[in-house]
Formats: structure tokens, C-alpha cells, sequence
């Protein structure tokens, strides 16, 4: 008897951990659209992190200026390089240089066993790393959206040589917008969240109380530096960005409220605030 409870608990924490690292595998998704159809110089760029390649662009107007500064732009879960190139736009055409890349298992980037937040803040740290060693007279402005953006604001907790952020819909507290995600669906958020924790702290090889946007330190001048700007074009843009990503996961864009306007805003699932 004793033999066929063990082997029953072995059987349910391996069904358990088979269905947590489900929700950490994005499917795949090819590019929508080039860079190079933006009309603009373009150079491919390649980094390892992790062990895997991480590809982006770089692209740099004619008319930027040595003083303008490189926005990196990070798509969330199951989003890719191609859906950022709508913010991407009205930014060159401003004659800012971009960087839009996929992080791991996402457009053409390598794909990983496992991404959890803390992959989405490697690979953001060594592609600013990168464009550091390449463009070093230039300021980086990072603009996340969803995922990208939590892991923009723990990048920058965590040090990268980051000196400015955007957040487009960036959750503040990832378990409760992956409860809520679950539960939109008939299913029991709270519990899932629990059951799933183990193997989800096992797959990102450190402790979530380090990978959870909402208690990270930030630069002292977001409160005053990320204000809310709302108009009809950012709005349109917000929008645009939300229906091109793909929402199959527990981070695309329906664990949001409604879209909102392209800069500076940080909310939570159901109470949504801006900074």
C-alpha cells in the first residue's frame, strides 16, 4: 500500500511539473515583418547569453544626431523584434536609433528548455551590454512592453548600464496577473500559482522575491521622469502593439487592462496605476 502512495505522489509532482513547464514555452513564431522594411539603415546583431544566440537590428536613421539615444525595445511573452517595429516607427522617423531583438525561444533567437523573467533580463542586459561596446557615446532608453517591461525594471535593479525606461502594460506583480490569466479562463489561479511556484523557481534558478518588478528599487527620478502621456497617436500605437502580439500565455497582453498610452505606464492586473 505504502509502495502505491509514493509512487502515486511521484506520479501527480511529475503530471504537476509537466504542466508548469508548459506555460514556460512560448510556440514558436516567425517574424511578421523586417527591419529592413522600415526604410533605414539596418545591421543584424548577434550576442550569447546563456549559451544562446540572441538576435536583433539595430536600426539608425541618417538623420540621427552623435547626441540621440538608442531605444532597445522588448517584446513580452510569445511577442517578437517584428510586433515592437510599431513603436519603432514614429522613433526613427524622430531620428532616434532603435534596437529591436527576440529574447530566447522567441522570432529568431535560440530556443531554451525554459523562459522565465529572469531569461528575459539576461538576455536585455547583454544586448545593452552590447550596444554599450559598440555605441559607447550614447544613452539607452529602454521601452518594454508586458514582460519586457518587468524585465526592464529588473534589469535596472539589478545594475545594467540602463538610462532611461518606458514600460508599455508592464505587470507590477507577475503571480497575480498569471493567477488572473488562469482564472479568466475557468480556471483556479490561486492554485495553479502554488502548485506550479516549485517548478517555476527551478526552471529560473533564483529566488522570485528577486524577480518580482513590484518591490524593485528603480531610479529615484521615475516618479517624476515616467508621467503618463496620453493622445490619440500613442494610444492607436498601444493598441496596435496589443492585437499583433499573440496572446498564448500567461504574460500576452489579455492578462492587462485596457490598452495604454505608449510611455510611461506601469500597472497591475485589476488596479491599474500610473506613475
Amino acid at each position: 500500500m505504502l509502495i502505491w502512495t509514493l509512487a502515486a505522489a511521484v506520479g501527480g509532482a511529475l503530471l504537476v511539473d509537466r504542466a508548469a513547464l508548459m506555460t514556460l514555452r512560448p510556440p514558436s513564431r516567425g517574424p511578421e515583418r523586417d527591419a529592413a522594411e522600415l526604410g533605414h539603415p539596418c545591421t543584424s546583431i548577434v550576442v550569447e547569453s546563456g549559451g544562446l544566440a540572441i538576435r536583433g537590428d539595430l536600426i539608425e536613421p541618417a538623420a540621427a544626431t552623435d547626441s540621440a539615444s538608442i531605444a532597445v525595445l522588448v517584446h513580452g511573452w510569445t511577442g517578437t523584434a517584428s510586433v515592437m517595429l510599431t513603436l519603432a516607427e514614429p522613433l526613427l522617423e524622430a531620428g532616434q536609433p532603435v534596437v529591436a531583438f527576440d529574447v530566447r525561444s522567441h522570432g529568431r533567437s535560440e530556443r531554451a528548455p525554459a523562459v522565465t523573467v529572469r531569461h528575459f533580463r539576461d538576455d536585455l542586459t547583454r544586448v545593452v551590454e552590447h550596444i554599450r561596446e559598440i555605441r559607447p557615446r550614447r544613452r539607452v532608453v529602454v521601452v518594454g512592453h508586458s514582460l519586457g517591461g518587468a524585465a526592464g525594471i529588473l534589469a535596472c535593479a539589478r545594475g545594467a548600464p540602463i538610462d532611461g525606461l518606458a514600460l508599455v502594460a508592464a505587470p507590477a506583480d507577475l503571480f497575480e496577473t498569471t493567477a488572473s490569466f488562469f482564472s479568466d479562463r475557468g480556471l483556479p489561479g490561486g492554485l495553479l500559482t502554488r502548485l506550479f511556484h516549485p517548478s517555476w523557481r527551478l526552471r529560473a534558478g533564483e529566488s522570485f522575491r528577486g524577480l518580482d518588478p513590484d518591490p524593485r528599487p528603480g531610479p529615484a527620478s521615475w516618479g517624476r521622469a515616467c508621467r503618463s502621456r496620453s493622445s490619440r497617436a500613442g494610444r492607436t500605437r498601444a493598441s496596435r502593439l496589443h492585437r499583433r502580439s499573440a496572446w498564448r500565455g500567461p504574460w500576452g497582453p489579455p492578462s492587462f487592462s485596457s490598452p495604454m498610452p505608449v510611455t510611461g505606464t506601469y500597472s497591475r492586473r485589476r488596479r491599474p496605476t500610473r506613475s
